[in-house]
């Protein structure tokens, strides 16, 4: 009879205690919600941002790997641009089926590349090992209108933006970049990537 007793009181007691973690874990979850803090749990299911200091920490951080990107191929290809140098595209996940559309060989667009939508190409040597980050992430209207409001970046690695031989940062309206993207009008003033390497 003392041990129902003891074994129904230690039930009791166990279940209080997860009613009350339960209850903790909700209002911790809730408080989280309400004050927009959940991206610091989970920050690559943040949307794709025009803030440059975020743009920045995503990709020091390499966010675009995580699920709020996806990759275009499904391994690094070999660079038309720099010799020796193999690339990797991802897009956030809100820009995906924009950038799918268009192929370098092809002039057209599908669905319009949204606002925060971003696009960030890895370039790495023969080894694997990773060079530099270029990215272009779409600005609301009016912030560069020769080239669809695209902002342009190139960093190092650890996300740190690199200085042309002038000494600019090339971060932001970059000029070499924006003369590339400019004869690209028709496709939304992007360059996808090619079929063999999807």
């Amino acid at each position: 009879m003392g041990f129902r007793v003891a074994h129904a009181l230690h039930s009791r007691h166990t279940h209080m205690s997860r009613s009350l973690v339960r209850s903790v874990v909700l209002l911790v979850s809730s408080s989280l919600l309400a004050s927009g803090c959940l991206s610091s749990i989970i920050p690559d299911h943040a949307p794709a941002t025009t803030d440059d200091k975020t743009v920045q920490l995503m990709l020091e951080r390499r966010d675009f790997m995580g699920s709020g990107f996806v990759p275009v191929s499904p391994k690094p290809f070999a660079s038309d641009l720099e010799p020796d140098r193999f690339v990797q595209m991802y897009v956030s996940v809100d820009a995906a089926s924009a950038y799918r559309a268009v192929t370098p060989d092809h002039d057209g667009m599908g669905p319009e590349f949204p606002v925060g939508g971003m696009v960030v190409r890895t370039s790495s040597d023969a080894s694997g090992t990773l060079q530099a980050l270029t990215f272009m992430v779409k600005h609301e209207p009016g912030y560069f209108d020769e080239v669809g409001d695209f902002a342009f970046g190139v960093t190092t690695p650890d996300g740190t933006p690199v200085a042309a031989d002038d000494g600019t940062l090339l971060w932001g309206k970059v000029a070499d970049c924006a003369q590339c993207h400019e004869a690209r009008a028709s496709s939304g003033f992007l360059f996808g990537v090619a079929a063999a390497h999807r």
